[in-house]
C-alpha cells in the first residue's frame, strides 16, 4: 500500500521537502523546517497512517501549509498567497507607461511620422478606406518592433534584479517559480520573456497575425479561470505571480 498524501523529504535533496499526492511525487516543495522528534511519531496506539510513513522510511517534518486553494485564494505549496488577476492588470498598465516612455528616444521620430502620414490619410478626400495607408504602415512597424524590444529588454532585467517589474513592485506583486521560492534563474526568465514576445512579434506578420492575437489575449486571461492564476507564460516558465517580496533562497540552477 502507497503511503497517504502528505509533505515528505525529499529523496533528491534532504533540506527541503517534497509533496506525495498518494499515487507519487509532485512537483510542489517547500522548505525542510525541524523535525520533530523521532518518538512522537512511535507513540502506543499510533494511527496506522503514521505506522505507515514508518514502514516506508519518511517520517513526516512540520506540516507546511495545505496546497489547495484556502478562502482568500490559491496559495503556492509553501503558503505565498498568489496574486489576483486586477493587481496584475495594474501592474501590466504600469509598465506599459514606464515603456512607452522609455521607449521616447528611439520611437519618436517614427510616432512623428505616423502622426503626420495618419493626419494627411484623414485629409485626403479622395482616399474613403478605413483601412491604414501603406503609409501609415510604412511608420507604425518600426514604431511595434522598437516597443516589443525594449519591453523584453525592460523585463528580463527587471526580474533578475528584483523578481518584478516596476508596475508590480508598486502594487506589491512578484514572481517566482511555483514550487521553489526566490530569485529566477536566467533559463526561467528566457522562458517566461520568450514566450510573451514572440507572439507579440508574431502579430505583426501577415499570416501569423490572428492566431498570435488569439494567443496573446488568451495568455492574458487564463488567469482568470486557472486554478493557480498562471498565464499561459507563467505555465512555460514554471513562474506564479504572488503578493509580496520574493522570498531569499538558493538561486535555482539552469
Amino acid at each position: 500500500m502507497a503511503p497517504i498524501s502528505g509533505w515528505y523529504d525529499d529523496p533528491r535533496d534532504a533540506s527541503r521537502l517534497r509533496y506525495w499526492d498518494g499515487d507519487g511525487w509532485t512537483d510542489h516543495l517547500a522548505p525542510r523546517q525541524q523535525e520533530a522528534p523521532v518518538d512522537q511519531w512511535r507513540y502506543p496506539g499510533a494511527p496506522p497512517a503514521q505506522e505507515q510513513m514508518w514502514q516506508y522510511g519518511m517520517p513526516a517534518a512540520q506540516q507546511p501549509p495545505d496546497p489547495r486553494p484556502g478562502p482568500d485564494g490559491p496559495t503556492t505549496p509553501d503558503g505565498a498567497r498568489i496574486s489576483s488577476w486586477l493587481r496584475r492588470l495594474a501592474a501590466r498598465l504600469l509598465d506599459g507607461i514606464i515603456v512607452a516612455l522609455l521607449s521616447l528616444p528611439a520611437t519618436g521620430y517614427f510616432i512623428y511620422r505616423y502622426a503626420q502620414a495618419v493626419a494627411d490619410q484623414v485629409n485626403d478626400g479622395r482616399n474613403t478606406s478605413i483601412m491604414p495607408s501603406n503609409e501609415v504602415l510604412r511608420w507604425e512597424l518600426p514604431i511595434a518592433l522598437l516597443l516589443l524590444a525594449v519591453q523584453a529588454f525592460y523585463e528580463t532585467v527587471c526580474l533578475r534584479r528584483w523578481s518584478a517589474t516596476p508596475g508590480k513592485r508598486v502594487v506589491g506583486i512578484t514572481v517566482r517559480l511555483l514550487g521553489e521560492p526566490g530569485p529566477l534563474s536566467w533559463l526561467v526568465i528566457a522562458r517566461r520573456v520568450g514566450f510573451m514576445y514572440s507572439v507579440g512579434l508574431m502579430t505583426l506578420l501577415p499570416v501569423l497575425s490572428y492566431p498570435a492575437a488569439v494567443v496573446w489575449f488568451l495568455d492574458y486571461l487564463w488567469p482568470l479561470w486557472n486554478k493557480r492564476r498562471q498565464a499561459l507564460h507563467d505555465k512555460v516558465a514554471g513562474t506564479v505571480v504572488v503578493e509580496g517580496p520574493p522570498t531569499p533562497t538558493k538561486m535555482p540552477q539552469t
